[in-house]
């Protein structure tokens, strides 16, 4: 008696990663920036200078805070590659010191304040728009620590003098704007801390309302998100509008009606609007005896596990091949597959003959 010849394909809901590719840069400007002051409440959010350091007059100190708006520039799912930050020193009256931009953790305020190009010592903080030392929006909205909330660990340092062009780049600034990225509602920008320790430190520098060749520049370079494999079959058989629609594109609906679901067609390389039985499993008996099964496997298809199983009750099965992350399938059955540059012809055969043996194909998402 021959052996039943029956094929069980199986299917689950899929979940695929992205994959990453083409590297972009986007050049960004401040969406506000602010200087607060050691001694005293006020502010300079509108003026065309910040500053950063200590200053000579009592041993007071100077912090700059700046935030740049990163949505609609990296687009969601994109790896950070590198980040510049680029301020220009308008004025050095102190020389070499390390300056170092700390990540904020709260928000903070940007008003009308302005105390003009020299702004050394700003003007009163406008109410519930500037932050000041101990406000992060002037009275009534307080830092939980004076000078800033701030994480400690310094995202990025350098040594900074004379006029021109200082620059901060760092893993640290990476991870920085990754998690802005990811997250924007955390996006509340650096505060830049000069040395504050006995020597003068302090520094002027151009804000966001000076001359556009002299406003600060973060430069991002990133990898924009490909289509995953998945995503690309779809484009090929799917409109806008039909992705969009879960009972037309969706993983378990068979759309040409011949008992084969999109995610069964997108494993066996089928185009799900078409009856292709041609391409589809096929038990046979092989040249031996042994009951076997031939299947297309697409390369491409990284985010998926085909398993084929053999039984003689279709109770318990026991495993014959497995094809993981489109590696070749390997296992205890008899194994062989096809040459091609994406789909290749996979043939399982048993190794145990039988009057009664089933076998099954088993696709599942990774």
């Amino acid at each position: 008696m021959s052996p039943r010849l029956i094929v069980l394909l199986l299917l689950s809901a899929l979940l695929l990663p992205g994959n990453q590719a083409t590297a972009d840069t986007v050049t960004l400007e401040p969406a506000k920036d602010n200087t607060i002051f050691s001694e005293s409440n006020n502010s300079d959010g509108s003026g065309p200078t910040f500053f950063s350091g200590r200053i000579r007059r009592f041993n007071n100190f100077r912090r700059t805070l700046i935030a740049f708006d990163l949505s609609g520039s990296i687009p969601d799912g994109s790896i950070v590659q590198s980040v510049t930050l680029s301020i220009r020193v308008d004025r050095d009256p102190s020389g070499p010191h390390n300056y170092s931009l700390h990540r904020l953790t709260r928000d903070w305020g940007e008003g009308s304040s302005n105390s003009g190009t020299s702004g050394g010592l700003g003007v009163p903080a406008q109410s519930g728009a500037d932050a000041t030392w101990n406000d992060a929006f002037f009275n009534g909205n307080n830092w939980s620590s004076s000078g800033g909330d701030f994480i400690q660990q310094a995202s990025a340092t350098s040594s900074v003098s004379g006029t021109g062009f200082a620059d901060w780049s760092s893993a640290g600034l990476i991870a920085d704007v990754q998690a802005w990225s990811n997250s924007q509602s955390t996006n509340f920008g650096w505060i830049l801390i000069g040395e504050e320790g006995n020597s003068v430190s302090v520094k002027r520098f151009n804000s966001r309302n000076g001359s556009s060749a002299n406003r600060p520049k973060l430069t991002v370079t990133f990898a924009l998100p490909q289509p995953t494999n998945r995503e690309r079959w779809q484009d090929l058989y799917f409109n806008e509008d039909e992705l969009g629609m879960p009972e037309v594109s969706g993983d378990d609906v068979d759309r040409s009606g011949d008992g084969i679901s999109n995610l069964l067609a997108y494993a066996f390389d089928l185009d799900p609007r078409l009856f292709q039985p041609d391409k589809l499993p096929t038990p046979v008996i092989d040249s031996n005896g042994f009951l076997s099964i031939d299947f297309i496997r697409d390369t491409r298809a990284d985010d998926l596990l085909y398993i084929v199983e053999i039984s003689s009750d279709l109770i318990s099965w026991t495993e014959l091949a497995r094809s993981s992350g489109g590696v070749i399938p390997t296992g205890t059955g008899t194994i062989s597959e096809t040459a091609g540059a994406t789909t290749r012809t996979v043939t399982v055969s048993d190794t145990v003959g039988g009057s009664r043996r089933f076998i099954r194909l088993i696709v599942e998402p990774l």
